[in-house]
Formats: C-alpha cells, structure tokens, sequence
C-alpha cells in the first residue's frame, strides 16, 4: 500500500510546522546514520521522499490539497488539480489544444472513410435493384414453333 506523507516523515495530519520541522530534522538524521547499512540507491529514494513530503507539508497551499486528496481517496474517489504555475497551465492548455485539433481530424477522416463507403453501398443496392427490376418486367417469350416439352415426353413414355 502506498504510504502517505505523513506516514514518511512520521507525523499525524493535523501536526503543526514546527513538529514537521522536528520529525523532518529525526528522519534525515536516522537515514544518514543509517546509510552504511542500507543501500546506497534506497538511501537516495528515502531522502528524495522526506524532502518531497517536508516540502508539501510545509507549504499550507499544498498541504490543503494534499489533504483533500488523501480524504478524497479514502472515500474512493479520485481527484484531479490543475498545475499552479503559468508555465504548466499554458503547456496543458496546449497540448489539449493538440489533442483537440487530433481528435478533430481523426473524426473528419472517419466521417470521410464512412461517408465514402456508405456511398458504395448505395450505389451497389441501387444497381442490384434495378437489375431485379429489369429480370421482372423482362416479357416472357414462347417459341411457338418448337413443341412443348411435356407433349414431347409424354410421346416417348407411350
């Protein structure tokens, strides 16, 4: 399960910046003591995780929105927030712009690749139409010249 901020640098949520500073200052003193003994590559994960959550939670802004996420989840749903810096906000502003201008197309081109099929198939219901048409107004013609086929059967039976 995935630990929280608060789990990490053992502190509970409603704790004050002046206990976040105290139990920020315990854990980076515990991991360095502690970094003959661990691996290197987990000691350098610890440490980015501790500065991470010390500074979310020392941020009141991020840390009431950390807050409504962690609350969020745990009633199982999920929360999105838009970036804080104009920076961030212009580049997802344009790349929904993009994702809007592909989307775009790709409906255009599929409304066009329908279209055009839907268009084949008419034409083709069409011609087999008129076709069945044409077989059944076609006038039915009888030679009367040659003899019926059941007269002539009926010779040869006899």
């Amino acid at each position: 399960m995935k630990r929280s901020f608060y789990e990490i640098l053992g502190v509970a949520h409603n704790a004050d910046q002046s206990q976040i500073d105290a139990a920020y200052a315990a854990a980076t003193a515990k991991l360095n003591a502690t970094t003959g003994v661990r691996g290197a590559i987990e000691s350098v994960a610890e440490t980015k995780l501790l500065a991470e959550g010390y500074q979310l939670l020392s941020n009141p802004a991020q840390r009431a929105r950390y807050d409504a996420k962690l609350s969020a989840e745990a009633a199982g749903i999920q929360l999105m927030f838009f970036p804080d810096d104009s920076k961030a906000r212009r580049t997802l502003g344009i790349q929904t712009a993009i994702f809007a201008a592909l989307a775009a197309a790709l409906t255009g081109i599929i409304y066009f690749q329908l279209t055009k099929k839907m268009d084949e198939v008419q034409t083709d219901y069409k011609q087999a139409l008129a076709k069945k048409q044409e077989e059944q107004n076609k006038p039915i013609v009888i030679d009367a010249t040659q003899p019926e086929e059941t007269s002539t059967n009926e010779k040869t039976n006899k």
